[in-house]
């Protein structure tokens, strides 16, 4: 990299797509110092610089696997932001279960149970009570959702699974 963290011994982009993290042009680059030798792909964004592994060639020309890898990440990246955000949505609904917890031990269960019904009522997952005392109550709503889901789950597999 240059000074101005621009990469130093930029090449031709050819096929290659834009960064899939800022969506600036990358190029072809050849590391220098210890690194030597080893060939990658570079966003040319100096505010972003994420780069692909480094691949010392050995003879042949590195530029096809460098495109491939790089022209991948996009997905890659964006199934990696897809589990982030799950993982968000996760963590938010266990720390509001804990405040609930804690609500209800310290300031009474109708306080605790307000945390939970606001945690479900802002994006609209309030369960329809209707329903739920046709079903037979709690446990009924829960055995009903939990089989559709796994019902879902089972129509619709992991990748890879």
């Amino acid at each position: 990299m240059n000074s101005n963290g621009t990469p130093a011994n930029v090449g031709s982009n050819d096929g290659l797509g834009p960064c899939p993290c800022c969506g600036h042009a990358a190029a072809f680059d050849v590391a220098t110092g210890d690194d030597e030798g080893g060939h990658f792909v570079a966003c040319l964004n100096p505010r972003c610089g994420i780069s692909t592994p480094l691949i010392f060639a050995c003879g042949d020309d590195p530029k096809p696997l460098l495109r491939e890898r790089w022209n991948r990440r996009k997905e890659a990246d964006r199934a990696e932001r897809r589990a982030v955000m799950f993982g968000d949505i996760v963590s938010s609904q266990v720390i509001a279960m804990r405040a609930a917890v804690v609500a209800a031990k310290l300031e009474g269960l109708d306080v605790g149970m307000q945390w939970i019904a606001n945690t479900l009522c802002g994006p609209g997952h309030l369960p329809d009570l209707d329903e739920a005392k046709a079903l037979g109550g709690a446990q009924a709503l829960w055995d009903k959702e939990t089989a559709e889901h796994e019902a879902f789950r089972a129509a619709h597999p992991a990748p890879g699974a």
